[in-house]
């Protein structure tokens, strides 16, 4: 039997706890698309909802890419992602 459904992503819903459902929804939608460019392995910006920066941010981190970002308007942040953390 082959492993074809194992854990992708942690996709961590502690602080959804009191969200709506469409809300939960959008966040896991947003986090799935811009997981995909992560996988594309190049350098990109985004703007992405505030509420999902956190769990956006961990997700980059533990794929070992630069990452950063700034709070631009009221529910939106502006992601930086770039390649991979080299150690000196």
């Amino acid at each position: 039997m082959s492993d074809e459904y194992g854990l992708l992503e942690p996709f961590d819903t502690k602080d959804l706890a009191g969200a709506d459902a469409e809300l939960a929804f959008a966040l896991g939608v947003e986090w799935e698309l811009f997981r995909q460019k992560l996988l594309a392995g190049e350098p990109f910006t985004d703007v992405v909802l505030l509420e999902n920066i956190e769990r956006i941010t961990r997700m980059v981190e533990r794929h070992g890419r630069f990452v950063e970002w700034h709070h631009f308007c009221k529910d939106w942040a502006k992601i930086i992602v770039g390649g991979e953390k080299t150690s000196f």
